[in-house]
């Protein structure tokens, strides 16, 4: 997970934290997922257009696929 750090559509991971029944990661909180942003009415979607989501989305998904995540 730090790998994918360095690329700006992936989630930031800072750390990893165990116990004897979780493991906890924290990770950048984001705005919003995109199942809020496809399925909500109420969504503000003017700050990103629909062709500029899926190409973060897929670039994002290329970087992890380059690294074997």
């Amino acid at each position: 997970l730090r790998e994918s750090d360095e690329h700006a559509p992936v989630v930031r991971y800072f750390c990893t934290e165990k116990d004897k029944q979780f493991h906890y990661i924290a990770i950048e909180l984001c705005s919003a997922t995109l199942q809020e942003y496809v399925e909500s009415p109420n969504f503000d979607r003017r700050s990103l257009d629909p062709v500029s989501l899926l190409r973060q989305t897929m670039s994002g998904l290329a970087h992890l696929h380059s690294l074997s995540i």
